[in-house]
């Protein structure tokens, strides 16, 4: 006798916002019920079965609510290597399934590896534990653009404990020296921190063109990460820099162009009475503005061209998009949250597309009575 798992989790490793079910049968005759018993809970969840007597469990709710503790910011935002092991975007789910009679029972335990993502429908899982947490058609080759001089990264799904990650620039064939995970876990290439880079730092000298990095983990092959370098001060001499959370997991970054618009919309609080107590021909407003509440809006826009637009179309539905304090690169700054609105679209007749999108900045600190 033996509990059988008729439907697991496909993939190495799940995104953990889609429903994650499992199909179990019992070796018992006639089971009553089962309990799935899960580290975090005191308390088993109990399932019953159909009339074939398989049992149905979702996963998604258990480590959804784990994944969400911390919210959606970053919470990996403030390292300064050139790349080290992250929190926040992989976990193990431990399980104990339990199934009963009203006089015996049986046991299986196992685990299932999740990452804090969510995939469409039509799109598919990919068991290259080392690819890049971005759009990607096969989860091995990558495109993606980077803006030099304002802070950029890169995040690999899982990465072994001691496990090293070195990246070769196959334009130059210059690899920079191995990076070493500390944990297993996600792990993050820092690749510009807006004061200095790869490049400045001899790190990694990337040019200025497409920049085809090859990744490899423990010396063997895993990752094409196609890199389009626009150059901060002569390509990007400033404007707009947004981050957002993406469906893959991790963080995609968008500058858009230097020329935006800028709008202050007030709208009145309330209003005070101030009675001078005058009569006619003395008489003035009894009535006194208490104050306003004010937002600023930013109206931004840019182009793109189709691999760019892979990156950009889950901007609008992301839980968490910040700007970066700063207009021009090579300047400290912080990321801002904000509120975003607007709609993407993408013409596939067309090499480029324009974008545009609302801003809705930190409501205005304005003075009231």
């Amino acid at each position: 006798m033996a509990i059988t798992i008729t439907q697991s989790i496909s993939g190495s490793i799940y995104p953990c916002y889609n429903d994650s079910y499992i199909k179990f049968t019992s070796g018992l005759t006639n089971p009553i019920y089962s309990e799935i018993s899960v580290p975090e809970y005191t308390n088993p969840f109990k399932v019953y079965p159909d009339l074939n007597n398989e049992f149905l469990f979702n996963f998604k709710d258990i480590i959804k609510a784990k994944f969400n503790a911390n919210g959606f910011t970053d919470a990996n935002s403030n390292i300064t290597t050139n790349g080290q092991s992250i929190t926040g975007s992989y976990n193990t789910q431990d399980f104990t399934i339990t199934s009963y009679t009203t006089s015996s029972n049986e046991v299986i335990s196992g685990s299932y590896e999740f990452f804090k993502a969510v995939k469409q429908v039509g799109e598919s899982t990919f068991n290259n534990e080392a690819q890049v947490l971005a759009y990607s058609e096969n989860g091995v080759d990558y495109y993606i653009t980077y803006f030099e001089g304002f802070p950029f990264t890169i995040d690999l799904q899982r990465i072994n404990s001691a496990s090293t990650v070195n990246i070769t620039n196959l334009n130059t064939n210059v690899t920079g020296s191995n990076l070493t995970a500390s944990s297993t876990n996600s792990f993050r290439l820092n690749i510009d921190e807006a004061t200095e880079n790869w490049t400045s730092t001899d790190y990694l000298p990337l040019l200025d063109i497409l920049n085809r990095l090859e990744v490899r983990v423990d010396d063997v092959f895993k990752t094409n990460i196609n890199l389009k370098k626009v150059v901060g001060i002569q390509d990007c001499g400033g404007g707009i820099y947004v981050k957002w959370f993406n469906n893959q997991g991790s963080y995609s970054y968008w500058l858009f162009d230097e020329y935006y618009k800028t709008e202050i919309r007030p709208s009145k609080t309330y209003e005070v009475t101030n009675n001078s107590f005058t009569n006619v021909g003395s008489l003035v407003n009894p009535i006194t503005n208490g104050g306003y509440d004010a937002e600023e809006r930013l109206v931004v826009k840019s182009r793109f061209d189709s691999n760019e637009a892979n990156t950009l179309r889950d901007l609008f539905s992301s839980p968490s998009v910040q700007i970066w304090s700063k207009r021009q690169p090579w300047q400290s700054g912080e990321w801002i949250d904000v509120m975003i609105n607007g709609s993407f679209s993408s013409n596939t007749k067309k090499k480029l597309n324009d974008i545009q999108a609302i801003i809705k900045l930190p409501q205005l600190i304005t003075p009231k009575l």
